[in-house]
């Protein structure tokens, strides 16, 4: 035992003590840990001899050195000399500082001074343990009372202390070998007797072992769990997991009750008088029985072992396919949702097909979406030499409704035709139609995940179908090999014949030739064999596709007793040493109630595309995702690629240019190009949405090229180009080379797109390419900023009923409007809240044009009944004004003498191209003449005021 804080010259002293002189050595470090938190051994505290003086001076020597001065709650024992291991715990106490209660205990006057002399008196040793130390006083009171209340102690009893017996009675019980630690019983008014009292190494004993039997009962328990779900999930009769199962159950249920057995063990044992010890492990034990009784019960169960037949002949198992989904196979899916099947969760038809002449481990069936001839409704063809595998797929909008939801109720209606099929016939004809599966599925598009569950529902018979004998075909006669071979090179696609051997030999015959059963005679069905091509590889089990098929010769040829060749093969030969002949003894089968559906549902599987895919690419699908879902509910007569296939073309890259590409982007529009010729300024980036602080600094970058560069940062797939480019502008001098090239790269621009947005500045600048998309007839948007009013408008197109542009309410031609102009009338001054609005507009102007069925020719419409477009009305132009925050729509038809797109501007522009231009830049009345304009202004100015001279100063003033 050992004895902290005793000195190595007071060892000599108790020599003759049956104590070994190496327990009394310091122990280590992750010991004293341990003693420090948990309590420390058995240690000496008082002995009947000592040198000098009364038990005082004894216990001063010893106390100096052996407690801490530390809140702690412990234990007193009485031992004999003889054998201090049997020991007897008489006194319980605690105290904050235990060094000072201990040194208390050896004064004159002390509540156990007594006892300590009775001790010494009869030749006995005063043992001392501390159970713990503890933070407070309070914590030690609750440990010492929780041991009071259990149990009782010779010295802390009120009746036991006028006996002062200290031969009281012990019991080790479960409680105490979880503390650690031996306590009395000593029932009151009892006369007691010495018990037999485990020693250490014992209660240790019995402490893991109890440790023990808990851990292996609760993974036994855990185990059990878990086979029972995974056997209720799957089929009565799946090879891959039934042959295991029965063995494994009864020896979880085995280990159960032994540990049930080794926790009663430990109360006897420990004879514990408490109740409660005794109701808890009489409640496990119970328990590891009832888990064995229940488990055995299910492995008796027909859904997790065979069907009720004889137990002399075994039955016939079969390996569960293995589906094997090409990654094309869902993303083709997803955009079948997505751009075809929409909120729609009706089953449609796909097709899968399992190869019969190449063997593997297990059946495999592929669904490859990418062979040449696969539609996703109706019929498709399938590759050379592969059996069809007819299938059906529904796509649930919901992952609760794949996870909760009735999945039988998917899987009934197949296995419902897959028996009318065995009726009627049709069966006979393609026998891989028996082979159907349904699969349901939730597209998570958003997150490229795909959810599914997915079945192959079979026809079992009632009473089973038992196997007689198996073997190899290693030896099969040659005529029958000769058959083989040759329907092997054919690979017709045909799983299963009947090899039928007659006077003539050997030959093969398709299941729709067969006569019925009962025209054959009994010589003749000895000679019938199944041929079955068989993908599954291994030796003890058939594919799971011959199931139905055996369902299907049961109930069509009434056989009984069948011989089936199960062929094996690869892309080669066929293995004669893999396959495999079975004797089986068939059911009589002749109507539905004879079969029972099993549905064969496969646990919830995710896939997950987002990983894999290029990150280019999942931007694409998510901002067409966004636009297909429109079509869902709220527009499904909406084109979604009538916009998003356009070129855009946006003269002006500032504070509407912005505004126009963000909104394009969320059309999922792809070509956009820039045209401008700025700079960013400082001032830009915080009202112009695509620019940033760096592109501010060294002068700033060119305003196209930085918002093309933008654009291709938020969407790396659109193409975006940018132009710095100087439009041609009335009143705006600039060499005839510089005019005439930029004319012909504007005319080159439009010409090159499909919508053209006029967001420039000033009036003048959006002269030529008004004049250019009239002459070319393109989409022409022109979107214009006030301080806190806006105008959208589209441009008249070439039609009979042409709607003005923007400059036939003018009656005079567009000029300089910066010159001798202050600061805030050079700068486009609004309310930054104004440009995001103009700019959305003028893209959703654009898009309804392009729903209308006449597209750019639309007429302008006022009525908000008007549905001829599904985005419903198609106005001329949208004035708006924050002031009121108000909007209302106008109609403005063309101007014959329009300085823009009237038909003499447009005639001289088709007649002389750039050289027009330079003529209307050089010449400030060049296009008042020629559209008629001056004429048309004096004819009614003289009309309208006849009295007016003609004096240059009344003209002016004019």
């Amino acid at each position: 035992m050992a004895c902290c804080g005793v000195a190595a010259t007071q060892l000599c002293l108790y020599d003759d003590l049956p104590v070994a002189r190496e327990g009394f050595t310091e122990p280590g470090m992750l010991t004293m840990y341990e003693r420090f938190w948990k309590g420390c051994d058995w240690e000496l505290f008082i002995v009947p001899e000592y040198h000098g003086g009364g038990v005082e001076q004894q216990w001063k020597v010893h106390a100096g050195s052996a407690p801490k001065s530390h809140a702690a709650v412990y234990e007193f024992a009485v031992s004999a000399r003889a054998c201090p291991h049997a020991r007897i715990p008489v006194y319980v106490g605690e105290s904050t500082n235990v060094q000072n209660r201990h040194r208390d205990y050896g004064k004159d006057g002390s509540s156990l001074r007594e006892y300590f002399d009775e001790v010494v008196g009869k030749q006995r040793l005063l043992l001392w343990r501390r159970i713990r130390y503890v933070r407070d006083k309070g914590q030690a009171e609750r440990w010492e009372a929780r041991f009071l209340i259990s149990y009782d102690y010779a010295w802390n009893a009120k009746l036991n202390m006028a006996k002062r017996n200290i031969q009281v009675s012990l019991h080790s019980c479960m409680w105490c070998c979880m503390l650690g630690v031996l306590v009395q019983s000593s029932p009151r008014g009892r006369s007691t007797t010495q018990a037999v009292i485990l020693s250490k190494p014992v209660a240790a004993a019995v402490w893991y072992t109890h440790l023990l039997c808990c851990m292996v009962q609760t993974i036994a328990s855990v185990s059990m769990i878990s086979i029972v779900a995974i056997h209720l999930s799957r089929d009565a009769e799946c090879a891959l997991t039934k042959p295991y199962a029965c063995s494994y159950t009864y020896a979880v249920g085995a280990v159960n009750i032994a540990s049930s057995m080794g926790l009663l063990l430990i109360l006897a044992l420990g004879r514990s008088p408490a109740p409660r010890g005794l109701w808890v492990t009489g409640f496990v034990c119970l328990l590891g029985i009832y888990e064995w009784v229940i488990v055995n019960l299910m492995t008796r169960d027909s859904r997790m072992g065979d069907t009720k037949t004889e137990d002399t002949v075994p039955k016939l198992l079969f390996q569960k396919w293995q589906y094997i989904f090409e990654p094309a196979f869902w993303s083709q899916l997803g955009d079948y949702k997505l751009h075809t099947l929409a909120l729609s969760d009706e089953p449609h038809d796909i097709v899968g097909y399992y190869n019969p002449f190449h063997s593997y481990q297990s059946p495999v069936m592929y669904l490859d979406a990418q062979h040449e001839g696969y539609r996703w409704s109706g019929s498709s063809a399938v590759p050379s030499s592969m059996c069809a595998c007819p299938g059906t797929v529904v796509c649930l909008n919901t992952r609760e409704s794949l996870c909760s939801g009735d999945v039988k109720s998917y899987s009934a209606p197949i296995a419902q035709g897959m028996w009318d099929s065995i009726v009627d016939g049709q069966s006979l004809r393609t026998p891989s139609s028996l082979c159907h599966f349904i699969l349901l599925v939730y597209c998570d598009l958003k997150s490229y995940k795909y959810y599914y569950r997915i079945a192959s529902p079979v026809l079992q018979p009632r009473e089973g179908v038992c196997i007689a004998s198996s073997q190899s075909l290693v030896g099969l006669d040659p005529g029958a090999c000769r058959v083989l071979e040759s329907m092997f090179r054919d690979r017709s696609g045909i799983p299963c014949y009947l090899l039928v051997r007659n006077d003539s030999g050997w030959k093969s015959v398709a299941l729709d030739e067969m006569q019925q059963s009962n025209g054959w005679g009994d010589s003749q069905k000895e000679h019938v064999h199944v041929v079955f091509w068989d993908s599954c590889g291994r030796q003890e089990y058939p594919g799971w596709a011959l199931r139905n098929m055996l369902v299907l010769i049961a109930y069509q040829f009434k056989l009984r007793n069948v011989s089936v060749l199960c062929m094996r093969s690869d892309s080669k030969s066929i293995k004669y040493d893999m396959s495999m002949r079975c004797d089986v003894l068939l059911p009589v089968v002749s109507s539905m109630d004879d079969v029972k559906v099993v549905h064969a549902w496969e646990a919830l599987h995710v896939v997950d595309l987002g990983q894999s895919l290029d990150p280019k690419q999942l931007a694409v699908s998510a901002v067409d995702l966004n636009i297909q879902l429109m079509k869902w509910r709220a527009l499904p007569s909406l084109d979604t690629k009538a916009l998003s296939q356009k070129k855009c073309l946006l003269l002006g890259a500032g504070t509407l240019g912005c505004s126009v590409a963000r909104t394009l982007l969320g059309w999922g529009v792809q070509h956009i190009t820039f045209v401008d010729n700025g700079r960013v300024s400082f001032s830009n980036p915080v009202r112009q949405s695509l620019f940033t602080y760096h592109d501010c600094l060294d002068g700033g970058r060119c305003k196209a090229e930085a918002a093309a560069a933008a654009v291709r940062d938020i969407h790396p797939c659109v193409h975006a180009t940018g132009v710095q480019l100087d439009i041609p502008m009335p009143g705006h001098v600039a060499s005839e080379e510089e005019t005439r090239e930029n004319s012909k790269t504007l005319a080159a621009l439009i010409e090159a797109h499909d919508v053209v947005f006029l967001l420039l500045d000033t009036r003048e600048a959006r002269w030529a390419p008004t004049v250019l998309g009239t002459a070319m007839n393109k989409i022409t948007i022109t979107a214009a900023l006030g301080f806190d009013s806006y105008l959208v408008m589209r441009h008249g197109s070439n039609s009979p009923q042409k709607l003005g542009c923007y400059f036939c309410n003018d009656i005079v031609a567009p000029r300089n409007s910066t010159k001798d102009r202050s600061m805030d009338q050079q700068c486009t001054v609004a309310r930054p809240g104004l440009s995001g609005i103009c700019g959305s507009l003028a893209v959703e102007l654009v898009a309804s044009i392009l729903q209308h069925p006449l597209g750019y020719n639309a007429p302008a419409s006022t009525s908000p009944e008007d549905a001829s477009s599904p985005l419903g009305k198609v106005p001329h132009m949208i004035r708006g004004a924050l002031t009121g925050f108000s909007q209302e729509c106008f109609v403005g038809s063309a101007f014959d003498l329009c300085p823009a797109c009237g038909p003499r501007i447009i005639s001289d522009y088709r007649s002389r191209k750039e050289e027009m231009i330079l003529d209307a830049i050089k010449d400030v009345d060049y296009l008042e003449r020629v559209s008629g304009l001056l004429d048309h202004v004096y004819r009614e100015t003289t009309h309208a005021a006849p009295d007016v001279g003609d004096d240059d100063e009344d003209w002016t003033e004019l």
